[in-house]
């Protein structure tokens, strides 16, 4: 459902190489859960790349079999 207001964190651990944190970010980002101030982190295999339009990468490390990678929605003009 859409959200009361945007949440200043959001933690992410969809399957590994399934696709399904993009998926999730964009549907969330759309239905006001993901506002300009918040963080969003997805832990992915360390293969699988995340990619949304609105969203840059904030910080990506590599830890074993997993990454994980801090975003944010990109500012307004970017």
């Amino acid at each position: 459902p859409p959200a009361p207001q945007p949440m200043d964190l959001i933690m992410m651990d969809p399957p590994y190489n399934s696709g399904a944190g993009a998926v999730a970010l964009d549907k969330l980002h759309r239905l006001g859960w993901i506002g300009p101030a918040s963080l969003v982190s997805i832990e992915t295999s360390r293969i699988e790349d995340i990619t949304v339009e609105g969203f840059e990468i904030d910080a990506q490390r590599d830890y074993g079999k997993a990454r994980i990678t801090l975003l944010r929605p990109e500012s307004p003009g970017e």
